[in-house]
């Protein structure tokens, strides 16, 4: 009887293997990276920049970009862009230039393919007024 008593108690004490629960991974915001909408602007794909506009106006016309040194808007009827440069100062086209293609998510190839007017206030200095009235590196289109 004692014999079957420490068998009893040896099996009883026998560690139970408990499994852990598991917990699914967590997806933080930054982790997840949406494809932003595109639209079909002169049949080149764009980012969506007209589903949030800083502007519009009652003829369709919308200011998507407005920084202290330039102001982006797309003239609906006339299905063309316009970068205002508003300051003179050296790299402003540059930049402006280049934040064209990264907020419509375009090559500057796919650019050329657009209706782009470049505006900006005279200055008497050449290397730093707009002398062509498109996107500088559109020479050859």
């Amino acid at each position: 009887m004692i014999f079957v008593v420490v068998i009893f108690f040896i099996i009883s004490n026998k560690p139970t293997v408990r499994s852990q629960p598991t917990i699914p991974p967590t997806i933080s915001p930054a982790q997840v990276w949406v494809s932003p909408k595109k639209i079909d602007i002169s049949g080149i794909q764009t980012n969506d920049f007209l589903s949030n506009p800083i502007k519009t106006n009652s003829q369709g016309d919308v200011l998507f970009v407005n920084t202290t040194d330039y102001q982006i808007t797309y003239l609906r009827g006339f299905n063309q862009f316009v970068i205002n440069i508003s300051t003179s100062s050296a790299g402003i086209r540059d930049n402006a230039e280049s934040g064209f293609l990264k907020k419509l998510g375009i090559s500057k190839d796919d650019a050329c393919r657009l209706n782009v007017f470049v505006s900006a206030p005279y200055v008497p200095n050449p290397y730093l007024s707009v002398q062509a009235r498109t996107l500088s590196f559109c020479v050859s289109y």
